[in-house]
């Protein structure tokens, strides 16, 4: 049985793994300091790699589960809740790219990129692959 093409589905995966061998240069100490209570940025560049990596992701997914304006490209993939995460990752990634959170502190964007709605969208987006890709 052929397996069906899905827009945005290559990049979303793509993007992903990009995102997880960034993920794995933050140094252990920028980690503890990101799990305390003190402010803390990441290192520029990565930084930088990993809003784009999510940028791309979460525009991915966007179109596949869709907009009030745009119909979705594969509609019913994902489960609600899975639906739901999408929303969340495309606000993190909004509140990111007009710099609602502050540029001082990256705890947040961190706890965003580690936490478990996002390991539930990596687990929808792995789900879908094996099926389409």
């Amino acid at each position: 049985m052929k397996k069906l093409a899905v827009p945005y589905l290559d990049s979303i995966v793509e993007n992903l793994s990009l995102l997880e061998e960034v993920k794995q240069q933050v140094t252990a100490k920028d980690v503890e300091v990101l799990n305390s209570q003190e402010p803390h940025q990441l290192p520029k560049a990565l930084r930088a790699q990993m809003i784009y990596y999510i940028s791309v992701i979460a525009e991915g997914a966007n179109n596949i589960i869709g907009t009030p304006n745009k119909e979705a490209l594969a509609p019913g993939w994902f489960t609600l809740d899975e639906t739901v995460i999408c929303k969340r990752l495309i606000s993190l990634r909004n509140k990111m790219l007009h710099g609602y959170l502050s540029s001082a502190d990256d705890r947040i964007f961190w706890a965003g990129i580690n936490g478990a709605d996002f390991q539930m969208f990596m687990d929808a987006i792995s789900r879908l692959a094996q099926q389409h890709l």
